[in-house]
């Protein structure tokens, strides 16, 4: 009952502009890696299969508000689990350019044809068509397309085929550096090494 109560007065304030966006700089793979302690055990308590699938080329730094975003995968990787009886979730970030994705793939139940456009709407559960409340109230994906309705440069799109799973990603914008890196200078030059160190005691952070 507290979930719902939650995800109603979610959506209640974003259909009534009561969320103001804040973007800032945000370490998706850190955040990614908080999503995945999360729902880790709720996923092998299920008896599936979870993975986190990470940039190899270090951490991904992105443009966008942390709350909505993070409520956005959270959501993502619930239906995931929730719907997915059999096999595993996957979720991972790609960089594709000054873009990056952010992924959900599950083996779940899938979508039927006729139901996918009818999934961002509020309390639509194909697969709950006798409204079991333990299965939720079918707002989860409607919270997230409104949050990212309210991004710029945010894009949602999801790929499924009943019976054989579903891909759901979000594409946002990557953003100039990642908050606490650090970058590592090497020369062999010593006035060049003073000169570095005079502009860091000058206040250039960069």
């Amino acid at each position: 009952m507290s979930a719902s109560f939650n995800a109603i007065f979610d959506l209640s304030r974003l259909d009534a502009d009561g969320v103001k966006t804040v973007l800032t700089d945000i370490n998706l793979s850190n955040l990614l890696q908080q999503i995945y302690a999360e729902i880790e055990p709720i996923a092998l308590q299920k008896g599936l299969e979870p993975r986190l699938r990470l940039s190899r080329n270090g951490p991904i730094c992105v443009r966008s508000d942390v709350t909505l975003l993070g409520r956005s995968l959270r959501n993502l990787v619930s239906n995931a689990i929730k719907y997915t009886k059999h096999g595993g979730i996957v979720m991972g970030e790609i960089a594709r350019g000054s873009q990056i994705e952010v992924a959900v793939y599950d083996s779940g139940i899938g979508i039927a044809a006729e139901h996918q456009q009818d999934i961002f709407a509020e309390f639509f559960q194909a697969a709950n068509r006798e409204r079991d409340q333990q299965q939720g109230m079918g707002l989860g994906l409607a919270i997230v397309r409104r949050s990212m309705d309210m991004l710029d440069d945010h894009r949602l799109d999801f790929f499924s085929r009943e019976g054989r799973g579903s891909r759901f990603s979000i594409t946002l914008p990557r953003a100039g550096r990642i908050p606490g890196s650090y970058v590592v200078v090497v020369d062999d030059e010593p006035r060049v090494l003073q000169g570095l160190v005079e502009l860091r005691i000058k206040g250039f952070q960069q």
